[in-house]
């Protein structure tokens, strides 16, 4: 998955919730802007971070295999 792609996602506005989906089949819901960071900056990603109420979920750029809108109830 292009981090291209993420990047698009994180930002677009209206912010639509989106899920992260890794390769071990983990989703990472992302239901607002504020709940996503690319460290150490979004032009040189080396980690990404990812607030989801209790949990928080580190992870590489390469580890993202898909994305999809979330659906309106859950994730």
């Amino acid at each position: 998955m292009e981090l291209k792609k993420l990047l698009k996602w994180a930002r677009q506005e209206p912010f639509r919730p989106f899920v992260v989906i890794l390769p071990s089949g983990t989703e990472v819901p992302v239901n607002h802007a504020e709940e996503i960071f690319f460290l150490p900056h979004p032009s040189r990603v080396e980690d990404i971070l990812v607030y989801s109420g209790e949990d928080e979920f580190v992870f590489g750029p390469s580890a993202v295999t898909a994305l999809r809108l979330s659906r309106k109830n859950g994730h």
